[in-house]
């Protein structure tokens, strides 16, 4: 806090010390807010942008919060291939526009494929998304192409500044 100055009743220049006051207790408030603005979190919200045919609906986005200790990266998509759409295991299903560029080289999360009730590994990678298929694991879909995939990856990415 601000050490103010004492003022006595009948002092000279009272008005003067009291005006300097309120300048030390301004001065005081301007530092607290400064100190709290560096622990707030800064918000960018990135959108998904879909590739290779895959469609998106619904609110697809990223989400980056950072402030000077940590970053938060908040990944919530949708994604549909439509059935007869034939892609592989290299073929990127959307752009990745924030996690494999901040931090990570790449990343493996959890994604869920409603439509056949499967899990299906997403990969974020050089500023890609794909979804990895696993050989001979009867959990992926994604291998064949008559079979319609309703995609939802719903994940958080923390690190320390």
């Amino acid at each position: 806090m601000a050490d103010l100055t004492k003022i006595f009743t009948g002092m000279q220049v009272g008005p003067e010390k009291i005006n300097d006051n309120f300048d030390l207790l301004n001065q005081a408030i301007t530092d607290v807010d400064t100190r709290q603005s560096n622990d707030e979190f800064q918000i960018q919200t990135y959108p998904l942008v879909t590739e290779s045919g895959w469609e998106g609906d619904g609110p697809n986005a990223f989400t980056k919060l950072s402030n000077d200790k940590y970053n938060i990266i908040a990944v919530s998509f949708g994604l549909r291939k439509p059935k007869g759409l034939d892609f592989s295991v290299t073929t990127p299903i959307a752009a990745d526009p924030i996690v494999s560029q901040s931090g990570f080289n790449w990343a493996r999360v959890p994604g869920t494929d409603w439509t056949n009730g499967s899990f299906l590994p997403i990969l974020f990678k050089d500023g890609k998304i794909y979804t990895e298929h696993l050989a001979d694991n009867v959990f992926s879909t994604a291998v064949s192409k008559d079979t319609n995939i309703d995609l939802q990856v719903q994940t958080v990415f923390v690190w320390k500044k």
